[in-house]
């Protein structure tokens, strides 16, 4: 009876360790996870253009691989995806034989550019060299793959559609002001057509009769 209730007892306390030895496990992951984000960045009325791969999480995060998709195609470099001189922009390049990490709080810079036509003392830039830069982003997808300190694989996947949202509005806009400008035009031709028949009718004079103070 008492060798049964020691083993029972045995068995209760070893469940009990291998539950608190998961539960530290667990733990340990959570307060070492890494959260990969990728971020945009249109400052300085679109003069400076930027994706940053950001770790905000609390463990460091180690970047595998960068997955770029243009038309269906994957590429390695966001280099290979863009129709403009690489020595325009700053990008990143991922190798598999390093080790590439990110710290809590940092970031990596993925793409980077800046209009060099623009200058602080003139205040202008080209604006249609960095629509192209745009529209050339727009069709690229980021996948990136990760993993934490304890071997555990993570993914972040975002569209590149962002830069363009400006573009678009900016051409409804156009198309807008402009369907509104002819349809303004037209009423003002017929504004004037009316004028002008109203008063090509001719006005008639009436005339007060007078009485005839001889009779």
């Amino acid at each position: 009876m008492v060798s049964t209730l020691a083993l029972i007892v045995s068995v209760f306390a070893l469940g009990a360790t291998w539950r608190q030895l998961h539960l530290q496990r667990t733990h340990n992951h959570k307060s070492l996870k890494p959260i990969g984000q990728i971020d945009f960045g249109d400052r300085n009325f679109s003069k400076h253009l930027f994706i940053y791969l950001n770790n905000f999480g609390v463990g460091p995060m180690i970047v595998t691989k960068l997955i770029f998709e243009k038309n269906g195609i994957k590429y390695e470099k966001i280099a290979d995806c863009m129709e403009i001189e690489s020595k325009k922009f700053m990008h990143v390049n991922i190798h598999s034989e390093l080790i590439n990490v990110i710290l809590p709080g940092k970031y990596i810079e993925i793409f980077e550019t800046k209009d060099p036509s623009y200058s602080d003392e003139k205040a202008i830039y080209n604006v249609e060299s960095m629509n192209v830069v745009k529209r050339q982003l727009a069709e690229i997808t980021l996948t990136v793959e990760y993993k934490d300190v304890y071997d555990n694989e993570y993914t972040t996947k975002r569209s590149f559609d962002w830069f363009i949202r400006h573009i678009k509005n900016t051409n409804d806009l156009t198309i807008q002001n402009k369907s509104q400008s002819q349809e303004k035009k037209i009423n003002e031709n017929n504004l004037i057509e009316g004028e002008t028949s109203i008063q090509s009718f001719p006005i008639k004079k009436r005339t007060r009769l007078k009485k005839n103070t001889s009779q």
